[in-house]
């Protein structure tokens, strides 16, 4: 049997599993799982609700910081205790905070010091 003959029964044999279609077993409801995605972005350093630049602590709509975000996440862990924390970049630079840990201290290590 030459190889182009070989290849060709390899690919029939797979297109042919691939009609049949996925081989699944029943899934119980108590096996299922609602998973919450959960996404940040620009945290900017703001560990705390507090402006370093205006020296006051934003209210309303203007709250900031990883606080914030700590008590929503516990909040929505309350009833979905498999909720996933995605964050999508600019944490480690923004305020003097961050700063000193990110480029004046690069010896301490901090939990963002490999970023």
């Amino acid at each position: 049997m030459n190889k182009s003959r070989l290849i060709g029964i390899m690919i029939t044999i797979v297109l042919l599993f691939s009609l049949i279609g996925p081989i699944t077993t029943g899934v119980s409801a108590a096996e299922t799982r609602n998973i919450v995605i959960l996404g940040t972005s620009d945290i900017h350093g703001n560990v705390d609700n507090y402006d370093y630049f205006t020296d006051s602590v934003p209210t309303g709509s203007a709250q900031r910081g990883l606080t914030k975000i700590q008590t929503y996440v516990n909040n929505v862990r309350l009833t979905n205790p498999d909720a996933i924390i995605i964050d999508d970049g600019d944490t480690i630079q923004g305020t003097p905070l961050v700063y000193k840990f990110g480029v004046l201290d690069t010896v301490t290590r901090t939990p963002w010091h490999s970023l």
